[in-house]
């Protein structure tokens, strides 16, 4: 048996000061970062939940007010959501754009191009519902002007073409690097670029003019939908990836 001396001995030391390798440390938060994206797409699914049962974009605008005052909460909850959602995006977002690079190359625009969409992306998602959030906030719709209702209410619908670009843009570039690199599987890299055609073409709505139109409504959720699977396994490979890449792992 060992004495305590012994034991002492056994137990690795560390001197006064002394901190966790600076390599060790990076391993750690690029791990952690990878897996922000999972917290993301959650917020973003429970967020449109939050929000079942709103109105159409052509519904009346005494229906759309009605909402606002009785169902203002869930709005609220929603825009929390989607800026706690934001602040896991960007943390998750700087991993990618580091994965990513190292992946392409220090001479690749990819990697760029996928970082700068990221960000737009989601600064309008986070802005373009303030206005109909500042109508749910205190029961605002109740004392507002019906036309200022309607036209707060079409922006944070239509403000879904400009985030469907950027965000088609961000799918695309990663589903290049994929594909290019195989730095994750190549059906991932298709689902990405899956993504960014359908967020593209969504972005043609605005000239259908028409609420009802295809290019709305079921183009903008596909993409939606996905981008999230798409952010969603990024998130799982990259940490899977970023693991296997500490000293002593294959």
């Amino acid at each position: 048996m060992h004495d305590e001396a012994t034991l002492a001995t056994d137990i690795p030391q560390r001197g006064f000061g002394e901190t966790m390798d600076p390599a060790a440390r990076a391993r750690k938060w690029d791990r952690l970062g990878a897996s922000l994206g999972v917290v993301f797409v959650a917020l973003q699914l429970g967020l449109g939940a939050a929000l079942g049962g709103a109105p159409a974009l052509d519904a009346p605008p005494a229906e759309i007010q009605s909402y606002l005052v009785d169902d203002g909460a869930n709005v609220l909850m929603a825009a929390t959501m989607g800026t706690l959602s934001a602040f896991f995006f960007i943390l998750f977002l700087g991993t990618v754009r580091t994965f990513l690079r190292t992946a392409e190359g220090p001479a690749g625009s990819l990697g760029t191009v996928a970082f700068g969409a990221g960000l737009v992306t989601i600064a309008l998602a986070t802005t373009a519902s303030l206005p109909t959030v500042a109508l749910a906030w205190d029961d605002t719709a109740a004392l507002a002007d019906p036309g200022l209702v309607q036209a707060a209410w079409n922006l944070n619908t239509l403000a879904l073409v400009p985030i469907g670009s950027s965000a088609g843009a961000f799918c695309l570039a990663a589903a290049l690097i994929i594909l290019r690199t195989r730095v994750m599987p190549a059906w991932v890299g298709w689902i990405g670029a899956l993504a960014g055609v359908v967020s593209v073409i969504a972005t043609f709505f605005l000239l259908a003019d028409d609420p009802d139109s295809p290019l709305g409504t079921p183009a903008n959720l596909g993409g939606f939908l996905l981008a999230m699977l798409f952010i969603l396994l990024l998130s799982i490979f990259m940490t899977i990836r970023l693991s296997k890449t500490e000293p002593g792992k294959d």
